[in-house]
């Protein structure tokens, strides 16, 4: 941004000195049609020249700004979807703590996991939804622990910790305590997803390793990274480069 002002500063003061310059010789050479015009009207009136030269700093400042605007507006999403995971993290050591320290398991073809934590989110969805989550994405639905308000969720939360089951056609992992995963803080629990799968047209919330590929259901789509909520509570981006699906660097499998 520094870099952005200064660049703005040089620019107004080359206009200044245009300015300056041309009102000058526009004086000069419109003297004697000025002199008419004189009194309370023409200290309000501005020449052709000075509209064009307004115009073309507005032009100008706006092209430097714009994309500078348009950066910070992501940025700002980007914040809100960190404290979503971040909230959904709460709501798992909360449900943890309700029910035999098991995390939130996945069951009834990919249908219950967010919904054991709507109590633990005052039955709030927007806690769900991602606002970089693309406008044709998302799985959208409304459910009785949600009292029926709308639900578009955009994350998906690490099958192989909260366990999955009830759909034979899938493989079945067992669950987890949540106080018992070894590594906490490398162990992903949530992340980015376009929860939509073409095996299920009831989409999907859940992901393995296997999905957090480039064409899985994984999403880098804030400023090209993804957010990741590990067992910890703790929230952090990634580069597709990163390669969280087997560069080690994440544990998908406690």
């Amino acid at each position: 941004m520094s870099h952005v002002r200064h660049k703005i500063e040089q620019i107004l003061v080359a206009a200044v000195h245009c300015v300056n310059r041309l009102s000058a010789s526009s004086s000069r050479c419109l003297a004697s049609n000025m002199e008419s015009r004189r009194g309370s009207f023409s200290n309000k009136a501005y020449t052709l020249i000075e509209v064009l030269i307004t115009i073309a700093i507005i032009a100008v400042l706006s092209s430097l700004l714009l994309p500078a605007l348009g950066k910070a507006k992501d940025t700002a999403r980007t914040i809100l979807c960190v404290n979503n995971l971040r909230t959904i993290g709460t709501a798992c050591a909360l449900y943890a703590d309700s029910y035999c320290d098991f995390y939130p398991m996945i069951s009834d073809s990919y249908s219950r996991n967010f919904q054991f934590l709507a109590p633990f989110v005052d039955k709030n969805p927007q806690f769900f939804y991602c606002p970089n989550l693309d406008a044709k994405e998302g799985y959208v639905g409304s459910w009785p622990d949600f009292d029926n308000k709308t639900v578009k969720l955009s994350y998906a939360e690490n099958s192989q910790v909260g366990g999955y089951f009830g759909d034979p056609t899938h493989a079945a992992y067992p669950p987890h305590k949540y106080s018992r995963v070894p590594n906490p803080s490398n162990t992903v629990g949530w992340l980015d997803s376009a929860c939509v799968s073409t095996l299920s047209p009831y989409g999907t919330w859940v992901m393995s390793r296997w999905d957090a590929v480039p064409g899985g259901v994984a999403r880098w789509r804030h400023l090209n990274k993804i957010n990741v909520l590990f067992i910890d509570s703790h929230v952090n981006s990634f580069t597709i480069a990163d390669n969280i699906s087997t560069s080690g660097k994440l544990v998908w499998v406690p």
